[in-house]
């Protein structure tokens, strides 16, 4: 993902990539996105899926306490690795 923000859930600059994710994250049981702090915050034009599309985001410990909690609160398990 390029992008995670609450609004926009996770997005992506290219069209053909947000369609390829969003095809594997609705055809899957379970969705893991790994992304750094650096992914938080900025959007980008194609969002791919909504914050509680996904099971479970692994992340760095610059991650916001204020994104982790929103991730949360859409159900979505938080991995601080």
């Amino acid at each position: 993902t390029n992008g995670i923000t609450a609004d926009h859930g996770f997005s992506t600059a290219d069209s053909e990539e947000a369609a390829v994710k969003r095809a594997l994250i609705e055809a899957s049981r379970i969705a893991v996105v790994l992304a750094d702090s650096s992914k938080f915050g900025p959007h980008q034009v194609f969002s791919f899926a909504d914050l509680g599309d996904v099971t479970a985001v692994v992340t760095d410990d610059g991650t916001g306490h204020d994104d982790r909690a929103r991730l949360e609160q859409a159900g979505v398990e938080v991995v601080v690795a």
